[in-house]
């Protein structure tokens, strides 16, 4: 499933710059799985994009 993502994602930004942002605090396995992916076809591809990582916190104040 996550393969699937990955290529439903880089086929949905084409040649756009990616902006990868990560959920801390439960997400990172599935974001380092699927960045791992995009990556991957990133390489692969007929055209390489750039692809920038950045990580936020989110607090829940209940």
């Amino acid at each position: 499933r996550t393969e699937r993502l990955a290529r439903d994602i880089m086929q949905d930004m084409g040649s756009h710059d990616i902006v990868a942002l990560c959920v801390l605090k439960g997400g990172y396995k599935f974001f380092a799985d699927l960045l791992d992916h995009i990556k991957a076809l990133n390489q692969n591809g007929d055209k390489s994009v750039p692809i920038a990582v950045d990580f936020v916190r989110i607090k829940s104040h209940c």
